[in-house]
């Protein structure tokens, strides 16, 4: 479990505040340590998926996830320590097992492989299992048939790597930037080699006076060393002389985009509910922070119409009555990178990763590997498609096999390769049947 400063978006107070000391370097946390009264942690993901898993009474292996990158994801979901609901039940959304299970393997494009009969999960990614299929040839083949499919949905719900994935959109103020497909489509772009190259072109951009008429305001801003999208974001202002300063921010926009592999008009989507946390400016002091939203309950004083500011704030409670609980406090896992380095951002104060690329506050470039990006050339290997499956015909054949293929194999029929969604076999008193039928779709 980490303990970084965050804030509630509700009412605007900074939770585990620290302050900088320059002398060091270094943090401390605003009234005492790590473990002072007050402080809320973020736990890691990878425990998170192991406390729930202990609650199945199964055995577990989650090793290819805590080999990975992603053993340094955490949750970021949080409630202020003075709510006094901060254990898991109170800041996980209120999913079912599977259903947490499902959202996981969206997320990570993996699969957990229940063994029933040692009673034991298993977590793969499929780039592992696919990269390590078997090639299969069935020549025995003594019927077939194919139908034309008018949707794209049977083939998504049967192979992940076919499926068009979104994050679900949230409500934090910085989600029309993480996500904005549409712009691509609706505003004009310039295209720059590098980061470093759009800099020094818009250097004189970024503290400009008077009326924003220049062509780059109205413009994305496309690096291609960097494959993202930036904007220019005016982020303060300033009258000087009679004259308003707008202050610029190189914003990047549209980092998580969707991963579109099936553009018909009827492709349907897949929503994944374990999202990029919001991160967002607060001033020159903290820099950038997390952003929790925890919704009516965040508010530490009434609305001020509904407020006597002459009473004391106990009797504006009672008089202003009891309040409906909410089922939940947050109906996603809102995630982030943390390795560790708290000063990386020094002075500025500690925060996790959510991109590859990012932009500190004084407009300079960060890079790392962490990544939850859908698509392009910055999403992670085990985001990449390793087949690309024809999801306009459907195949089946009956053949005679002595046993039971691995459905996950790779299938070659007649010289060309195929993907099982199923294989059917007959058992009866005299044992296996040889005659087998499988249903699935050719690979281009």
């Amino acid at each position: 479990m980490v303990f970084l400063p965050w804030v509630n978006n509700t009412s605007g107070n900074i939770q585990n505040e620290m302050r900088y000391i320059e002398s060091t370097n270094d943090f401390a946390y605003i009234g005492g340590g790590w473990d002072d009264v007050g402080i809320v942690g973020q736990p890691f993901f990878v425990e998170v998926i192991r406390q729930i898993l202990l609650q199945t009474g199964y055995d577990f292996d989650i090793t290819a996830i805590e080999n990975s990158d992603w053993h340094n994801l955490i949750v970021c979901n949080a409630l202020p320590y003075i709510w006094e609901a901060n254990n898991m039940q109170h800041i996980l959304p209120h999913w079912t097992v599977s259903e947490f299970l499902e959202q996981v393997e969206l997320f990570l494009n993996g699969q957990f492989n229940i063994d029933e009969q040692s009673k034991k999960l298993t977590f793969a990614f499929n780039q592992t299992t696919l990269e390590n299929m078997n090639s299969i040839v069935i020549d025995k083949v003594i019927d077939s048939h194919q139908v034309e499919i008018s949707s794209a949905e049977d083939v998504q719900n049967s192979y992940i790597e076919q499926k068009n994935l979104a994050y679900a959109d949230s409500d934090h103020q910085m989600w029309k930037f993480y996500s904005c497909d549409w712009m691509r489509k609706q505003v004009a772009s310039v295209v720059w080699s590098s980061f470093d190259v759009m800099k020094s072109s818009l250097n004189s951009l970024l503290d400009h006076a008077g009326n924003m008429t220049h062509n780059y305001y109205k413009r994305l801003h496309y690096c291609r060393r960097e494959d993202t999208y930036f904007i220019l974001k005016c982020v303060r202002t300033a009258l000087i002389s009679g004259v308003i300063h707008h202050y610029m921010r190189i914003q990047p926009v549209n980092e998580f985009g969707k991963r579109i592999v099936d553009d018909r008009e009827d492709a349907e989507e897949t929503e994944i509910s374990i999202v990029p946390v919001c991160i967002d400016h607060t001033d020159n002091t903290h820099g950038d922070l997390i952003f929790i939203e925890c919704g009516e309950y965040g508010d530490d004083i009434e609305d001020a119409e509904d407020t006597d500011t002459n009473q004391t704030p106990v009797v504006n409670i009672l008089t202003d009555g009891e309040k409906d609980k909410k089922e939940e406090y947050f109906d996603k896992l809102y995630v982030a990178f943390y390795d560790g380095y708290y000063n990386r951002y020094a002075p500025y104060h500690p925060r996790p990763q959510i991109d590859p690329v990012e932009v500190t506050p004084d407009n300079i470039l960060t890079t790392s590997h962490y990544s939850m990006r859908l698509s392009g050339s910055y999403a992670p290997e085990i985001r990449t498609s390793a087949h690309k499956v024809d999801h306009t015909q459907k195949f089946t054949f009956t053949f005679i096999a002595d046993a039971v293929p691995d459905v996950r194999s790779i299938f070659f029929i007649h010289g060309k390769k195929y993907l099982a969604e199923k294989i059917t076999a007959t058992i009866s008193e005299n044992g296996l049947s040889q005659q087998m039928k499988m249903v699935c779709y050719r690979l281009i």
